[in-house]
């Protein structure tokens, strides 16, 4: 994880302890809470991996968090219990975790470091809000935008050098496969998958635009998921300093 977030100036340590807690259910491990009866460790920079056997919510989802924007929203402040991230354990590095979407292998730790980059308030790459049934050229002009509005109804992720991409009409998870950086070839899951933004779909100077494949913000196999750009570090180190330092 740090060498993925290495030159956004952003490093992490573990406490070197492993905090056995035991839900009463599968169920629980999901819920607010039951995380926050847990003892807290560490100061107010630490946040906690929960770690799952099995897939989360019923199966299917290999992790989650929360916006740390989320928390100040509906909290009004930032609720140091809820400053957690959750994985399906088997995506640690090496442990043979797999998606249940496309059997791709999902173990080098880019889940753990992809939900770390939400704690950071870095977006996915895509045209999310997919509940507005936007056309595929409305997608990819909110996907570039900078407007907060369209950041904060996930239409854009808010950096300027992720390239504008949009997503799929069902709603259905979506994930880059069998990735192969040195050709830039991929392989998407389904013909529903992200699109890119080019003259195809309308999208001004669409031809200079490409998938976002090998983007640690993007969902794929251990294959792809390798990076994060240099507007993302910047983000990233904003989101420290402001929703964590209190610095903004």
């Amino acid at each position: 994880m740090n060498k993925l977030f290495a030159h956004a100036g952003v490093a992490f340590t573990w406490d070197g302890v492993i905090h056995n807690a035991t839900a009463g259910s599968y169920d629980e491990v999901d819920e607010d809470g039951w995380i926050c009866a847990l003892p807290r460790y560490g100061d107010g920079m630490t946040f906690h991996v929960i770690t799952s056997p099995r897939h989360l919510f019923g199966g299917g989802v290999l992790g989650y968090t929360n916006y740390l924007s989320s928390f100040s929203k509906q909290y009004g402040g930032f609720p140091q219990c809820l400053n957690r991230v959750h994985i399906f354990e088997k995506t640690l590095p090496g442990l043979g975790g797999r998606s249940v979407v496309d059997g791709g292998l999902s173990d080098s730790g880019a889940v753990l470091a992809h939900e770390v980059g939400h704690q950071l308030m870095l977006h996915h790459t895509w045209f999310e809000a997919t509940w507005e049934l936007q056309e595929a050229a409305a997608q990819c002009r909110g996907s570039a935008s900078m407007d907060p509005t369209d950041i904060a109804a996930f239409r854009s992720d808010g950096v300027r050098d992720t390239t504008a991409q949009s997503l799929n009409y069902t709603g259905q998870i979506i994930r880059f496969v069998g990735c192969h950086p040195a050709t830039g070839l991929y392989t998407n899951s389904s013909i529903n998958a992200q699109q890119s933004c080019t003259s195809a779909v309308g999208f001004p100077a669409g031809d200079a635009y490409y998938n976002n494949y090998n983007n640690l913000m993007s969902y794929g196999d251990k294959t792809c998921l390798r990076t994060i750009t240099a507007g993302q570090a910047a983000r990233a180190r904003c989101a420290v300093k402001c929703m964590v330092l209190g610095q903004c």
